[in-house]
């Protein structure tokens, strides 16, 4: 009986350890981009979206994950996927061209030194 749950235990752990490894092919760690006014942008492979629906001199406005926001300049949104915790952070805006910066990073809470 224990051979058994042993058994499916590391068949368990191995689907686990081949999704998480998936996930963090279709989510890069590190990425700069820019929204225009009126736009979105992919956070992952045809999941998770960020728009930008007004841009104002200290703040911008949109979608989060089918939810509104309203970021200010320097602050950020949290978000997760698999294994990976993520940030996406507003850095800069150039509010006569409608445009802002963002800077997505994400890193693998499963590898976090524990304190």
């Amino acid at each position: 009986e224990n051979k058994d749950i042993r058994s499916k235990m590391m068949k368990t752990e191995a689907a686990l350890n081949s999704a998480n490894e998936y996930l963090q092919t279709v989510v890069s760690k590190h990425d700069d981009f820019i929204l225009k006014r009126g736009k979105s942008y992919a956070l992952t492979e045809n999941n998770l979206y960020i728009s930008a629906q007004n841009v104002y001199s200290t703040t911008v406005e949109g979608q989060f994950d089918n939810e509104p926001y309203t970021l200010e300049l320097g602050k950020s949104k949290d978000f997760s996927v698999g294994n990976l915790t993520c940030k996406v952070v507003l850095t800069s805006i150039a509010y006569m061209d409608n445009e802002a910066s963002f800077s997505k990073s994400c890193y693998d809470k499963s590898k976090q030194p524990k304190f």
